[in-house]
Formats: structure tokens, sequence, C-alpha cells
């Protein structure tokens, strides 16, 4: 698999982000002992490993969105030549979408644009092979 923008792939060291709040957020807090809390401490405990629980799936989820947002960035393909798929015998289906909007009409030194474009794909479908 190749990037088009293998710069972005810089953007996993952001990873380490969430993973600093975390570690910031594992400092335990200075106890207090009241008599009242006594009835209270089983309670605690099963409290205190559900939240431990949600913390790592947060922190997982946090990271698995960095991950595949800096991947979606550096824009991952498949070269045709590894999957398989080109080869020289096969016909190719090609779709082309011709903008025929007021703005095509605009004229430059080579003529209208919407003219351009006919002559570009007439030499295109020129090019193009017989069973494609």
């Amino acid at each position: 698999m190749n990037f088009l923008n293998p710069f972005f792939l810089i953007g996993l060291a952001a990873i380490s982000i969430p993973l600093i709040i975390h570690l910031i957020n594992l400092r335990k807090p200075d106890r207090i002992a009241f008599s009242t809390t006594a009835f209270l401490e089983e309670l605690q405990k099963s409290t205190i490993r559900r939240l431990r629980i949600k913390d790592y799936l947060l922190l997982a989820m946090r990271i698995l969105a960095i991950v595949l947002l800096v991947l979606a960035l550096a824009g991952p393909f498949l070269p045709p030549e590894w999957s398989g798929v080109a080869s020289s015998n096969e016909p190719v289906l090609y779709a082309v979408l011709l903008d025929n909007s007021p703005s095509m009409g605009q004229i430059d030194a080579n003529g209208p644009y919407e003219e351009q474009a006919k002559d570009l794909l007439r030499r295109f479908v020129e090019k193009a092979r017989s069973q494609d």
C-alpha cells in the first residue's frame, strides 16, 4: 500500500496526546479516612473497576480516531499492479462527466471551454481500444 501524501503520517505522533492526558489523570487522590465511608468501600471498589474499563476504552477510541484521521489524510491507495486488476487484455470501463453549466461558455485563446472539453473527450475516445 502506498500513500498519496506520506508526509501526513508524521501526524501519528499525535497519538501521544491522549496517552499523556491519560497518564496525567492516573494520579491517585489523597485518602482521607472517615468513619462513615467504611460502608461504601465495597461499592467504591466495583465502581472504580468499572470506571477504569471505561477509561481504557475511551483511550483506545481516541487513539483509533487519531490513527484513522491521519491515515485518511495520508491518502492510502493500492496500485493496480498489486491488486491484479490491471491486465492489458481486459476491457476498461470509463466514465466521463461533462459540465454544461454557463461557466463552460467562457472563451479563452483556444475557444470556448465547452468545445475544448469536447475535443479532449473525442481524442480520449479515439485512443481507447474497441473493447473498452
